[in-house]
């Protein structure tokens, strides 16, 4: 069954094809809600607030929304492709396909509410499971598959997980990524787990922090103790420690010490351009000028006495 032209309802739309479903050139299915079957796939485009589909054979599930939908279905044949353009929620009934799973919320720019909600478990058979929004990503249900792994992107906002909820692959490995917070609760994969948080950190529903590992070492037989510690622009670690400030590529290898006339006890970024560390001691503050700057650029400048330095 092919759509040539607009089919407009004010209320529910029910579509049941023997075959496959799909709109062709401009062609907009709109309704408050939409039901679907179909046997050998369905490729469409609508505007609709509430989804459920259904492919019981062979063939793929494709669908762009414009505006805000909450969705449902499986796909017993191919993979399951949806987007929104605005927020995007898996009901509590789920969606589950044979194959990949790709679940999109991107919006125009500078809206913020581009969120994937995740109210349903999402269960792949034998594909990848890929999550992404321009905004944030809440999962409340538990995402699984069977073969395959799991990619979730949280472009501009946070990741969070519910306590009790699991994310889980049975032969392929685990990507969260977030810019901002990163909420965990349970991860189980054959492979890799990575977890990427750009500005806040990682945190598992308890309270604890997830993925621990030892960064870097500053044991030396030099006096002092690791106490202040600031990043740069490109990564770089400055912890104040024994024998002045040790400098540490993003991986934890030590690339140096600064030395100073005292040992410093903390530091931070100051002058005009963030181009300037200081360093407090016992009896002074010192000032480096350094070829790089502070990583966050509104970070206001260090003020000593009213003067600007």
């Amino acid at each position: 069954m092919t759509l040539g032209g607009a089919l407009t309802s004010a209320g529910a739309v029910n579509i049941d094809s023997g075959g496959s479903l799909k709109t062709s050139g401009a062609a907009v299915i709109s309704g408050d809600t939409l039901t679907t079957s179909s046997v050998t796939g369905t490729d469409i485009k609508t505007t609709v607030k509430t989804l459920s589909f259904s492919n019981t054979g062979t063939g793929d599930v494709l669908v762009d929304n414009t505006g805000g939908m909450t969705v449902t279905g499986s796909n017993l044949g191919g993979f399951v492709d949806l987007m929104t353009h605005s927020p995007l929620t898996v009901g509590v009934s789920g969606v589950s396909s044979l194959g990949d799973i790709s679940l999109t919320a991107a919006g125009e720019a500078g809206a913020e509410d581009d969120n994937l909600t995740i109210l349903g478990s999402v269960t792949s058979t034998s594909g990848d499971i890929i999550l992404f929004a321009d905004d944030n990503i809440i999962q409340d249900a538990n995402v699984t598959t069977g073969i395959g792994g799991v990619t979730a992107t949280a472009e501009n906002g946070t990741f969070s997980m519910s306590t009790g909820t699991v994310t889980s692959t049975g032969d392929g490995s685990i990507a969260l990524i977030s810019r901002d917070e990163l909420t965990v609760s349970s991860l189980s994969a054959s492979e890799d787990i990575s977890l990427i948080s750009n500005k806040s950190g990682i945190v598992q529903t308890d309270g604890g922090l997830a993925n621990q590992r030892v960064f870097a070492s500053l044991a030396s037989a030099e006096e002092g103790v690791p106490d202040g510690m600031k990043v740069d622009i490109e990564g770089r670690v400055y912890s104040t420690g024994p024998g002045g400030c040790w400098v540490f590529d993003s991986n934890g290898r030590h690339l140096g010490t600064i030395k100073l006339p005292e040992l410093p006890a903390n530091c931070a970024w100051g002058g005009p351009d963030h181009k300037t560390m200081l360093f407090t001691a016992r009896t002074s503050v010192y000032a480096c000028l350094l070829y790089t700057s502070d990583a966050a650029d509104d970070t206001p400048c260090v003020d000593l006495g009213g003067r600007r330095i």
